[in-house]
């Protein structure tokens, strides 16, 4: 490993971290125990990041403790960034607001796209009314109401829309995890965690 003004050093991986979503503002780290970091770079009592793991606490109870380590590192003189200093699940509430504006987007084209099908389906029905005017003037002479031919119409709208989303679906289960992957490698350049809903 190239450590820069400290030389070079070898280290052993032993697993890769990546965060869910993008810190412009903070370089590429690398995560180490303390003493090989002292060992490697000569330098302690020395750092500009720390993470604390507490217990039996909750979600409110870890912002308050998230607080008064703040509190007492302002304190003593330490100059510390707001921004960064957040619990993991503040942590996790960002990532999920910043990818709920895709999310957003998403659905809006899904209905976009659910609208555009609406239209195309009562595009159809429209023309099969128009083609089947003589079928009509058939049924009402031998009796047919206007409530029965509507309804005969409306079964049809009910059964093509079925027979779509049984196509659809399928179709949708084989194709969404590659779509997911690819948005994610694009986004995020790491595939997402894909589960249905």
């Amino acid at each position: 490993m190239d450590l820069g003004q400290w030389g070079n050093d070898k280290w052993q991986v032993v697993g890769i971290y990546q965060a869910a979503y993008d810190i412009r503002i903070l370089p590429e780290s690398a995560f180490a125990p303390l003493s090989a970091v002292n060992r490697a770079t000569k330098q302690y009592y020395r750092g500009n990041r720390f993470y604390v793991q507490t217990h039996s606490l909750d979600d409110a109870g870890k912002r308050k403790f998230a607080r008064q380590l703040q509190t007492l590192y302002e304190e003593r003189g330490f100059d510390l960034n707001p921004v960064l200093t957040a619990t993991t699940v503040q942590n996790k509430v960002n990532a999920i607001r910043q990818f709920n504006i895709t999310v957003a987007y998403l659905s809006m084209l899904a209905v976009i796209v659910a609208a555009v099908g609406g239209i195309g389906l009562m595009g159809a029905l429209s023309i099969s009314v128009v083609e089947r005017t003589r079928e009509i003037g058939v049924m009402r002479s031998i009796g047919a109401s206007s409530a029965d031919i509507m309804g005969m119409f409306m079964l049809e709208g009910v059964l093509q829309g079925l027979l779509s989303w049984v196509v659809a679906v399928p179709i949708s289960y084989i194709v969404a995890r590659p779509v997911a992957n690819q948005l994610g490698q694009i986004m995020l350049s790491m595939d997402l965690e894909y589960f249905w809903l």
